[in-house]
């Protein structure tokens, strides 16, 4: 296996339930387990994508879209990077 995506929906209209969201999807990222233990154990590299997916969220109108990848270093410590970001107008 070389990549596994991961999605986690919120049908909401409120920003805590969707940061909610975002913290469960990282949670669920880091215990993917396959047959030969947790991904993070594993000596073959596994790429691991998750997709927050939201329903209603009000945003304003103009303003600031960022897609950020969110990883664990080879010391086990959380790294971002930002892949790309835009103004918007909704």
């Amino acid at each position: 296996m070389e990549k596994i995506v991961i999605c986690e929906v919120k049908y909401t209209t409120k920003i805590d339930t969707a940061n909610k969201g975002l913290k469960e999807l990282m949670d669920y990222c880091e215990l993917i387990k396959l047959d030969e233990g947790y991904i993070d154990g594993i000596s073959k590299r596994v790429e691991v994508t998750g997709l927050l997916l939201v329903d209603s969220v009000e945003v304003e109108k103009r303003g600031l879209m960022q897609v950020v990848k969110i990883e664990k270093d080879a010391n086990n410590k959380w790294q971002s990077e930002i892949l790309d970001k835009r103004e918007v107008e909704i």
